[in-house]
């Protein structure tokens, strides 16, 4: 019977030793997280990009797009701050691309807000999100949406060419005259 109280005290001990353990690393986790010294991973920042205007979009690596029709040009970026520098957003021949190079941790988002006058192509890269924010006018335009790309489009155009792949999503709302869809292979 002794013996048998003494593995019991044994074992609370041995319990109660490694629970003051993980209180002291919980405690000691969440001091650096509340004053953002977890190595800046999770230091979300907002910043604006300057840009001309473009009239073909191609989104790539994940990302998440908010785009408004307006006459003026202009890119917000809400990411955490270590993916600023691998973020590149470059417009050359009225053709605005968007990628993230390898600087990306776990499940790191990455959120842009685009106002631009027009759309006429739109690409959406594999595992891509783009979603108008309002109603989108023009006479044609051209999307194609990679393997789990997501778009949510809320357009007025006369007509719309569609190359979608099978396991993307795409959501239509508006007037459209004219829809030609096509299978991506």
């Amino acid at each position: 019977m002794t013996n048998m109280k003494k593995s019991n005290s044994i074992l609370i001990v041995a319990f109660a030793v490694l629970a003051l353990f993980f209180l002291a690393f919980q405690l000691t986790f969440h001091t650096y997280v509340k004053k953002g010294e977890a190595s800046g991973i999770g230091t979300y920042v907002s910043i604006e990009r300057s840009l001309t205007s473009f009239t073909k979009l191609k989104v790539r690596d994940e990302i998440m797009v908010h785009y408004t029709q307006d006459i003026l040009t202009q890119l917000k970026v809400e990411a955490p701050k270590h993916l600023l520098d691998s973020l590149k957003t470059n417009v050359e021949n009225n053709e605005l691309t968007i990628t993230i190079g390898e600087a990306r941790v776990g499940n790191d988002s990455i959120l842009l807000y685009i106002n631009n006058h027009q759309l006429k192509t739109l690409e959406i890269g594999t595992e891509a999100y783009f979603e108008s924010m309002d109603t989108l006018l023009g006479k044609a335009l051209q999307l194609t949406v990679q393997d789990k790309g997501i778009a949510k489009l809320n357009l007025s155009y006369d007509s719309i060419h569609c190359r979608i792949a099978p396991d993307s999503e795409v959501v239509f709302k508006g007037t459209l005259k004219n829809i030609d869809f096509s299978n991506l292979e």
